[in-house]
C-alpha cells in the first residue's frame, strides 16, 4: 500500500511540474517543412475560402502568411490542453510593420466561440513575440473548421513565425523586459518635450462643440466648461474664433474659442511653440 501511494504521489507531482506556466505544451513554428506539436493550422488550398493562407518567408524566415480577408484557424490537441483548462499564455511571433492590429479570437468559456482581442503592431519592421495571458478559455473546437482559435488582421496581411502556447498565469513581477539603452534618440536628459492636442472644435452658440464644453453641445460658458486656463486669443485670426456663452472679458471684448484643426490657429501654436 506504501509504494502504491508513493508512485501516486510521484505521478503527480509530474503532472504538475510539466503544465507550470513557462513551459508550451502546444507549439507550430512555420518552417520548411512546418514543425508542430499539439496544434494544428487548418487551411484550404482554395483562394476564395476564408481559411486560405499561404506558407511563405518573409525577411529570409519561414512563416505563414494570412491575408487580410481571411483567418488561420488553428486546432489544440483536447490531451494537450481540455476543455476545462481557462488559463492560458499565448506566445505569437509575428512580423512587426505597420500600425495595424492583430486579432486573436478564441474559444471562452461564457458561451462566446469567437472571443476577442487585439494586439497592436508598431512598425519595427522585425520579427517580435506578443505574449497573451487570458483567463476565461474553453478550447472546445467551436469556431468554423473545428477550430479552437484564429488570427486575423486588420489593415494589411499578417505573418506568423510561430505560435506556442503555455498552461498558467502570468507573474507580472517575474517577466523579464529587455534592456534598453539610451540614445541620441531617446534620451531625455537636457531636453525639453513640447505637443500640441488637436482635439478642441468650436461650433455655433448651439451646436457643434467638442471638448470645450460638457453636460451640452451648444458653446461653453459657466457651469458646461471643460478647460480649466482660459486661451490667450489676441493672436488668433478674428475668422477663426467663434462666440461663446461667457461674460465678457476684463478688456470688454467677448470671450471666443477656436477649432485646434484649422490651419491658422495650428501656425500660431506652433510659433509660440518653437519661438
Amino acid at each position: 500500500m506504501k509504494s502504491k501511494l508513493v508512485l501516486f504521489i510521484s505521478i503527480f507531482i509530474l503532472s504538475v511540474t510539466s503544465i507550470i506556466a513557462g513551459t508550451p505544451v502546444a507549439s507550430i513554428v512555420f518552417s520548411t517543412p512546418v514543425v508542430s506539436a499539439n496544434l494544428t493550422h487548418v487551411f484550404s488550398t482554395s483562394t476564395s475560402a476564408e481559411s486560405y493562407t499561404i506558407q511563405t518567408t518573409k525577411n529570409d524566415v519561414g512563416c505563414r502568411q494570412i491575408p487580410i480577408t481571411n483567418y488561420g484557424y488553428f486546432n489544440v490537441s483536447d490531451a494537450a490542453i481540455p476543455s476545462t483548462q481557462t488559463n492560458l499564455i499565448f506566445n505569437i511571433t509575428f512580423f512587426d510593420e505597420g500600425n495595424a492590429k492583430m486579432n486573436l479570437q478564441y474559444n471562452a468559456n461564457d458561451g462566446n466561440n469567437y472571443k476577442s482581442l487585439s494586439i497592436s503592431q508598431t512598425s519595427t519592421n522585425s520579427w517580435v513575440t506578443s505574449k497573451v495571458a487570458i483567463t476565461n478559455a474553453s478550447l472546445r473546437n467551436a469556431q468554423n473548421n473545428s477550430a479552437d482559435f484564429r488570427i486575423s488582421a486588420s489593415g494589411g496581411d499578417v505573418f506568423i513565425k510561430e505560435i506556442n502556447i503555455e498552461i498558467g498565469t502570468l507573474t507580472p513581477e517575474n517577466e523579464v523586459f529587455p534592456i534598453v539603452s539610451a540614445s541620441a534618440y531617446s534620451e531625455f536628459i537636457g531636453k525639453s518635450v513640447a505637443g500640441y492636442q488637436v482635439w478642441f472644435v468650436a461650433g455655433s452658440l448651439t451646436s457643434g462643440w467638442t471638448h470645450w464644453n460638457y453636460k451640452t453641445s451648444g458653446a461653453p460658458g459657466p457651469g458646461t466648461m471643460s478647460f480649466e486656463v482660459c486661451p490667450d486669443i489676441t493672436e488668433y485670426p478674428e475668422e477663426n474664433l467663434k462666440p461663446s456663452n461667457f461674460a465678457l472679458m476684463g478688456n470688454g471684448t467677448p470671450l471666443k474659442l477656436f477649432t485646434s484643426t484649422d490651419q491658422p490657429v495650428i501656425d500660431v501654436l506652433l510659433v509660440d511653440l518653437f519661438s
